[in-house]
């Protein structure tokens, strides 16, 4: 095995998510014990014409460094531009998102669509090392269908170019989020790489991720995390880096409602509450009944806050529950 060490020494990546991993939702996982966050996908084009959303998505508080931003694009001027933004606004890292299988993504030249342009990868990944000083890394899928995995030829051309390390999904971009992920085969990847791999993908138990980190020297964590806000504090006691005091979902709740109160604007708190609450009540007996009160409720996000207090006080857990049809359609 190639003698290659963790970015950050941490073991523990949450994965970037489209519309979740904004600052107040990094916070919140920060706090349950994730060690390294990234931002959501942000767009490169979106910067260059001027969006104030675009760099407002980009803001990284000390409190929860590491953390990094991920982008993603086809143009090395414009990927450029917005990497040394980041860079200057206290970004960790910068994370290429090369991965992603959304068709507005890919039909521009980005995300996923990277996996069938080594070589124009290749010129942005060198144009960003050279426009960076702060570690760079990307995060790709095994290929863009099952004819085409090309992981090992990826992270070698990610070596070349200065990259620092290499998050790999283990599905290709034609699997979307259907099947299984592939861990024989990160598993080939991170022997012969000379870059941290970071695996991705299926770890649907604090105790999956711990077999993974005997091997792998980090991994990362999306969906699991949504239905299961305490993921990451029970792979830490797995691994008995500490005890953990368990919270229950009434207070998570509520310290989540209080993070969104500080770092979100009022237009979307009540949105950004009910989503997380409903996620949180996956695994849990009359969630179908929770969730419709919620979806219906036109009050504030104060009362939302009390319903969801109310139902956790007295939900119990499902004993038949799969969490593996959980957001079976995105997410990392």
């Amino acid at each position: 095995m190639l003698d290659v060490h963790s970015p950050f020494g941490a073991q523990l990546f949450l994965a970037p998510m489209a519309g979740v991993t904004d600052l107040a939702y990094r916070l919140f996982m920060k706090e349950l014990g994730a060690e390294v966050l990234c931002s959501e996908l942000i767009s490169a084009e979106g910067y260059v014409h001027g969006s104030r959303r675009t760099k407002e998505m980009m803001a990284i508080h000390e409190d929860e460094k590491p953390a990094g931003v991920q982008i993603f694009g086809s143009k090395a001027e414009s990927m450029c531009a917005i990497a040394t933004y980041a860079q200057d606004n206290g970004a960790s890292f910068v994370d290429i998102n090369c991965g992603c299988p959304v068709p507005k993504v890919t039909k521009s030249g980005a995300g996923s669509a990277m996996l069938k342009k080594l070589d124009d990868m290749q010129i942005l990944l060198s144009a960003l090392r050279q426009a960076l000083t702060i570690p760079l890394s990307i995060k790709i899928r095994t290929g863009w269908d099952e004819e085409s995995k090309q992981a090992h030829e990826i992270v070698k051309i990610a070596a070349d170019c200065g990259v620092d390390w290499v998050s790999i999904h283990g599905r290709t971009r034609e699997m979307g989020y259907s099947g299984k992920c592939d861990w024989a085969y990160l598993e080939e990847v991170r022997k012969q790489s000379p870059l941290p791999i970071i695996g991705n993908g299926d770890l649907w138990t604090a105790s999956q991720a711990v077999s993974k980190l005997k091997t792998f020297p980090a991994v990362m964590v999306g969906r699991p995390v949504l239905a299961n806000p305490l993921y990451f504090l029970q792979v830490q006691e797995q691994l008995g880096n500490q005890t953990i005091h368990t919270p229950s979902l009434a207070e998570l709740c509520t310290r989540y409602y209080n993070i969104v109160q500080e770092h979100v604007h009022p237009k979307v708190r009540l949105t950004k509450c009910k989503k997380m609450f409903i996620w949180f009540s996956t695994g849990y007996q009359g969630k179908g009944t929770f969730r419709k009160s919620l979806y219906e409720h036109k009050g504030s996000e104060e009362e939302v806050l009390q319903l969801a207090c109310e139902y956790f006080e007295i939900a119990k857990k499902s004993n038949n529950h799969n969490f593996e049809n959980f957001l079976g359609n995105g997410h990392g």
